[in-house]
């Protein structure tokens, strides 16, 4: 229908092959300037292309992302929201953490999958489908910097059948992730540990919301073996001791629990409430260790300038 209506769409049709797959064969025929992937659950509000094709035409970015806020299945703000501030130069902080937050909020410069390659496809053909678009974004920052539009214009969905929520699939694409940066990069293996502590930590928390709580356990023990500092961490303290009463609740469902007696937060209806709670927000502590690792990575490639493919040019 809306192919008949405009000249300018059109309806590509290819086996599944995965997300990759899909956003390649459409990427080979885009005619744009830019590049800007929507996953069929998540939606757009009707800003977000125009303010990111205006970040792009007044700054140098290759990239151009905005924050998302979580919508259920029924297309309802949830409370969730990725409003990462990091721009620039930021290799560092995307080796800790995939602060873009999700496929459907980048906008690209189609000239930069000329220099950088597309999403890789063998992440699906090796049943570790996660992380492409993360891959991508690594690859991008090696070369380009990246802007962000400081405003929730992405409706990110999450529901059980998510791709994101398959922790051990997800677990697989993170090793792949990094087995690809060592292939590509010298990279001081500590930093690499770091990476992957931070990613275990991820997937305890899809693991919880999944009520699969010996996942959470292994997932818990992988973070502390790649970063041990993390035992005398008050907030990793905090959520062991959550999750152990979790898992006994889970185990004996008899026990008795106690309730809090707290005043409930109201569950934000807007665009602008979400917004709101955001300037009043601080960063919690597991954001701090990442931030921690980015600036000593930074230093270290700033040290070490022989190798200039991690190193964002400036221009």
């Amino acid at each position: 229908e809306y192919v008949d209506r405009d000249s300018r769409i059109r309806l590509l049709h290819q086996s599944n092959q995965g997300v990759a797959s899909a956003r390649n064969a459409g990427i080979a025929v885009a005619a744009g300037s830019y590049i800007a992937p929507l996953d069929a659950d998540d939606i757009w509000w009707p800003d977000k292309t125009r303010l990111q094709v205006q970040t792009m035409m007044e700054s140098d970015a290759g990239l151009v992302y905005a924050w998302s806020a979580a919508i259920d299945e029924e297309g309802e703000l949830s409370g969730g929201v990725n409003s990462s501030r990091r721009e620039s130069s930021v290799f560092p902080e995307l080796l800790f953490g995939n602060f873009v937050g999700n496929g459907s909020a980048p906008m690209i410069r189609k000239e930069c999958f000329d220099a950088v390659g597309c999403y890789d496809e063998d992440f699906a053909k090796n049943n570790a489908t996660g992380c492409e678009d993360r891959d991508l974004y690594l690859r991008l920052a090696q070369r380009y910097r990246f802007a962000v539009v400081r405003k929730v214009l992405i409706g990110y969905r999450k529901h059980a059948n998510s791709m994101s929520s398959d922790a051990d699939t997800m677990y697989r694409s993170h090793k792949m992730l990094l087995d690809r940066l060592r292939d590509r990069h010298v990279i001081p293996e500590r930093y690499l540990r770091r990476s992957c502590a931070f990613s275990s930590l991820y997937l305890d928390k899809i693991s919880a919301r999944k009520k699969n709580f010996s996942a959470c356990i292994g997932y818990l023990s992988r973070a502390l073996f790649y970063y041990p500092g993390l035992a005398v961490e008050r907030g990793f303290i905090k959520r062991l001791r959550v999750r152990a009463i979790q898992t006994a609740r889970h185990v004996m469902p008899f026990l008795p629990r106690r309730r809090k007696r707290r005043e409930a937060e109201s569950k934000p209806t807007t665009r602008a409430d979400v917004e709101a709670r955001l300037n009043g927000s601080s960063i919690n502590w597991l954001e701090r260790h990442k931030q921690k690792y980015s600036d000593a990575l930074r230093k270290w490639m700033a040290d070490n300038p022989t190798d200039n493919s991690i190193r964002a040019k400036s221009g």
